[in-house]
């Protein structure tokens, strides 16, 4: 039995991943409520006709359908299902009354792209073989496979399927008819269930019952009508493969594809891309074109120096489409290398100088580039090639006497107007194409998105390798703006950069969104006002969280707009906008979506056969119109691979561009970005592929594989981090950064993190363990500044990482054979019991020779001033005994124990002379009027089984109750010694309680405290004598 059941669900799935509303809660909850609609009787006929067909049972169809249902919705073809069965299999089980219900555990399996009869074969079989399995009990199920257990969900499956075959509504007792009543309890057990039972006309009545700490009810309002749109689909079409049964009514797929889909602007498709910037210049001659460190260039200058540069390139015989390499920095000589290349029809290649010189080379490799436009600064730092060479500054004069009136001739639309490359997974850059028709489109469309006009001064902040710094130049031209060239240096502290957009009077910015984040947290520490001539600003290259949305809104407040933009290289820069709405801040959105297509763009959110999935389900995201490049350099079967044919348009050589994202549309038409289908990442707004990086590591001779992961959906931002400070602190902590070790350096590179577990979730690495800390509230430990936060939290995990060392080495010297399970028994089945004269347990004295070493340590403490002393507990008179040999000035006990009284007697008659006192009764009920001490000596026993539940399993130790009432008995100096067991006294829980009350208190750990081997009470070889200082 245990063997079937452990071969069935060997490598099973342990979450099915359902398109949830709001985050998993880390504990389950079982709120929940109840969505009913009912199935018509020629539908439920057709099904179980089908079902026939296929000989599959009505239970086997349905549980079909619901499996695919999942399947669509979470885009896992592998996942469990619950059902509950009757467990009455056995003759003898037939006449017993009682509940013999079991729950077993449906394995669906959905992948490839079977025919319905192929699957209802695969589900037949798993169904009978679950059935005919089925006396193992759920519960030791679970615990024989040692299923890792998680607080957050139900183990092995969170989806269940109930169907009642036999008509339920009506039930006839003799002269009686009964009805059902459906009855909400407002509970969910599992994230997910679907009840189905038949009715005496024939139809099907369902319901979902659903957890409402994940899922909103429109959700399953909608999932209930695409799991009834299923239903149609298989009877009518019983033979179609399963990828042909869609979830969607032929309604709701039109809708779809029309919410793919952008407006449809008018743009001059025939123009290319420097005729439009030359009509500007030509409407425009004196407005500003650029600020840069040269001073204002005017749109007729840099029109009349991008007309020389590029006759000069024709010269150099430069044609349409050369490659030309741009190696240059944020300077005037980019604007113009740009715009030259354009007119002379080339194709520019940006090429940051900064790159190492291994990236420059291979981009120099694949690129071929006819001429080389760069600065004489950086002519030495070139790889090696071939081509041409001038630099833009100190070779001008080669390029200034050529006539500076626009040329005749040029590109046409279909023209590559720059390639740009990014990371790719044969361990070499791959180059993206960008055509003219494609940049006008986009330039445009971003005039209109960003409502961009003659009075905007819009930030040039990207690199030019960036194709950002494109659209911050581009549509800026377009509009008649300015643009406005930031300094040639490392990020801006932030400071100095909201005063270089004060001095330069910025509109606009376009900013990464890490740096965005970091200058949003460092405004509203530092209460610095943004500048009032920002109108706008935009953020992109990585996922924007809604905690900055939120703190950006509290700092800038209502007078700056904010964007949100999506969209890779391979769709010209940007394919989506999305602008919250002045109540749409980080409180309200659960995630900040990446908005609707810009004009003439589509967006299409696809399964794995190009079908489209409903709103709220995560898909495929695949972008079409005319921004899509027009592929990869030199890479004809990659480009093929990642741009498909258009599988919903009529026009010719229409096509789709595979982005690798998956999304979601949500009901408000907007897309949400969930993550990547595949293994790149993101790291400071550079698109990295892992595999490039693998490829050179195998390339190592000594390095026979590799394989390179990203450890945390938060890549470390140092950039950012320094951004946000001073030249002096700066300089500092790149100081401490060098001094850390490998580990302390792995620790704070996790704590500064950006992307969206940013200020959410820690992660303490030790060669021997993880601990992964998951934050829950936003506003749950909030310092002002975030790296205060990390500073606390990673104090509190470093404590708790060296705790579990710690416990680690006690664990090693726990004695052989004991067993915590002993102590949780019931008190009264310990036979524990007390004599005048000896403390029986288990039929062993262990006490006298054990406790020895402890109670003269103790006594030590109390009796050091000779004063007065309480000890709590006489026990066998051990302690008392060497209390008395400290001589103090008295001596009073409380003891309780009528049999331990009557032996205290005989005890102090061996002390004629002394001031000794026996005080009767429990602590509790005599402390209040005994006075004060210089000494208080704890130890005592648990009175009763209620006693021990409390005070030792549930506690930090058995003195935690008389820690307060100690520090009342004492006088100032006074001091109170207990004994603890070693591992308790590690805990910071029992050192913060003692410190609540005493001034200060010191540990002592006692050795070799070897119990009797019969002994199943003790674990370590070891106690610790606390002292507390009142």
């Amino acid at each position: 039995m245990l063997e079937y059941w452990a071969n069935q669900l060997e490598g099973a799935p342990p979450l099915l991943n359902l398109p949830w509303d709001y985050p998993r809660p880390a504990i389950q909850g079982h709120r929940g409520a109840r969505h009913p609609w009912t199935l018509e009787p020629e539908l439920a006929r057709r099904l179980y006709e089908v079902g026939a067909r296929y000989r599959a049972t009505p239970f086997m169809l349905l549980v079909s359908a619901l499996g695919l249902l999942v399947s669509r919705y979470s885009r896992q073809t592998d996942f469990c299902i619950g059902t509950p069965v009757a467990n009455r299999a056995g003759r003898e089980a037939e006449q017993l009354v009682g509940c013999f219900v079991n729950t077993v555990v449906l394995r669906m399996d959905v992948s490839g792209n079977p025919s319905l009869p192929a699957l209802l074969d695969r589900v037949r079989v798993m169904v009978l073989g679950a059935q005919s399995h089925q006396d193992l009990s759920f519960e030791r199920l679970v615990d024989e496979l040692g299923v890792v257990r998680d607080l957050g969900h139900t183990p092995l499956f969170q989806v269940m399927f109930v169907l009642e075959d036999s008509p339920s509504d009506v039930r006839r007792f003799a002269d009686l008819e009964a009805s059902r009543l459906n009855v909400g309890t407002g509970t969910s057990v599992f994230d997910l269930t679907l009840e189905m039972a038949q009715k005496t006309d024939g139809s099907l009545d369902a319901v979902f019952e659903y957890s409402t700490d994940l899922f909103a009810a429109d959700t399953i309002a909608r999932m209930a009508g695409h799991l009834q749109a299923l239903l149609r689909q298989i009877v009518a079409s019983p033979e179609a493969s399963v990828s042909e049964l869609s979830i969607l009514s032929p309604g709701e797929q039109a809708l779809e594809l029309a919410d793919s889909r952008s407006p449809r602007e008018a743009y001059p498709q025939e123009a290319s891309l420097h005729r439009l910037i030359e009509a500007q210049a030509s409407k425009t001659p004196d407005a500003v074109a650029l600020q840069c460190d040269r001073g204002p260039i005017t749109y007729d200058s840099l029109n009349r120096l991008g007309n020389q540069l590029a006759r000069y390139l024709r010269v150099q015989g430069i044609v349409p489409e050369a490659p030309v390499v741009l190696c240059v920095d944020r300077s005037l000589e980019m604007a113009v290398g740009i715009l030259g290349c354009l007119k002379a029809g080339a194709t520019y290649v940006p090429v940051d100088p900064s790159y190492p010189a291994e990236r420059q080379a291979a981009i120099f490799r694949d690129a071929q580039p006819h001429l080389l436009l760069t600065q004489g600064r950086h002519l030495e730092s070139l790889p090696e090639h071939t081509a041409p060479v001038l630099a833009l500054d100190a070779g001008w004069p080669a390029v200034a006497g050529l006539p500076d009136d626009n040329l005749v001739t040029g590109p046409n639309p279909d023209h590559l107007a720059y390639l740009l490359y990014t990371s790719g997974t044969t361990g070499n850059p791959k180059g993206i194409g960008i055509t003219h028709r494609a940049l006008v489109n986009h330039g445009l469309a971003m005039v209109q998105a960003y409502d961009l006009s003659p009075a905007d001064r819009v930030l040039q902040f990207a690199s030019v390798s960036f194709d950002v710094a494109a659209e911050e130049c581009f549509p800026t031209w377009l509009a008649g703006a300015t643009v406005v060239l930031r300094p040639n240096e490392p990020v801006p502290a932030y400071g100095d950069f909201q005063a270089f957009l004060h001095a330069q009077g910025v509109t606009v910015l376009n900013l990464p969104t890490p740096y965005w984040a970091g200058w949003a947290e460092e405004s509203e520490r530092t209460a610095a006002a943004i500048p009032s001539s920002v109108r706008l600003v935009i953020v992109g290259s990585e996922k924007a969280l809604p905690d900055d949305l939120r703190r950006w809104r509290r700092a800038a407040g209502e007078q700056v707009d904010w964007c949100n933009s999506y969209g890779p290289t391979e769709a010209t820069i940007t394919a989506s906008t999305y602008r919250p709405g002045p109540a749409q801040d980080g409180t309200v959105l659960q995630t900040i979506p990446i908005g609707r297509p810009i004009a003439n763009v589509e967006m299409y959110v696809l399964d794995r056969h190009l079908h489209p999935v409903p709103a709220g389900v995560p898909g495929d995201l695949y972008i079409g119109g005319p921004g899509l490049a027009r592929g990869y350099h030199r890479q004809p079967a990659l480009t093929a691979a990642q741009f498909i044919p258009h599988p919903f348009s009529h026009d010719r050589g229409a096509r789709l561009y595979r982005t690798g994202d998956v999304a979601r549309r949500r009901s408000d038409g907007n897309l949400e970005f969930l993550g990547r289908a595949d293994e790149q990442v993101k790291i400071r707004g550079f698109r990295v592929e892992p595999q490039e990086i693998e490829c050179h590591v195998r390339a190592h001779p000594e390095v026979k594989d590799a394989r390179v992961f990203l450890e945390s959906d938060a890549p470390g931002d140092w950039t950012a981090v320094l951004a946000g400070l001073g030249d002096e602190e700066q300089d500092r902590l790149v100081r401490d950064v060098e001094a850390l070790s490998a580990a302390e350096a792995r620790w704070l590179y996790d704590l500064e993190s950006d992307g969206e577990q940013r200020r959410k979730t820690v992660i303490q690495r030790k060669p021997e363990f993880e601990v992964y800390l998951k934050i829950n509230k936003e506003e749950f430990l909030t310092p002002p500044r975030a790296n205060q936060r990390n500073w606390l939290l990673r104090r509190a995990l470093d404590e708790f990482s060296d705790d579990l060392l710690a416990l680690d080495e006690a664990s090693k010297r726990f004695v052989s054979g004991s067993d915590r399970a002993d102590i949780e028994r019931g008190w009264a089945e310990s036979r524990a019991e007390y004599n005048p004269s000896e403390l029986i347990i288990e039929g062993q004295q262990v006490m006298q020779d054990w406790e020895a070493p402890l109670m003269k340590a103790m006594a030590d403490i109390v009796t050091d001033g000779h004063g007065d002393v309480l000890e709590v507990g006489f026990g066998m008179g051990i302690s008392a005994s060497y209390i008395q040999a400290g001589r103090p000035r008295s001596h009073t006990i409380i003891e309780c124990n009528r049999d331990v009284m009557r032996a205290f007697a005989e005890w102090t008659d061996k002390y004629p002379d002394r001031d000794i006192r026996l005080v009767q009764g429990r602590w509790q009920d005599v402390v209040e009027d005994i006075g004060l001490f210089d000494g208080v000596f704890f130890d005592t026993y648990p009175a009763s089984e209620a006693e021990f539940e409390e005070s030792v399993i549930n506690s930090i130790n058995f003195a935690e109750g008389f820690i307060p009432v100690a520090a009342k008995l004492l006088r100032p100096g006074g001091v109170f010694t207990y004994y603890t067991n070693e591992i308790d006294s590690f805990s910071r829980r029992h050192q913060r309680f003692l410190l609540d009350h005493f001034g200060s208190f010191t540990l002592s750990i006692v050795r070799s405290l070897l119990p009797p081997d019969d002994c199943h009470y003790w674990w370590a070889d070891s106690m610790a004598v606390v002292k507390a200082v009142k």
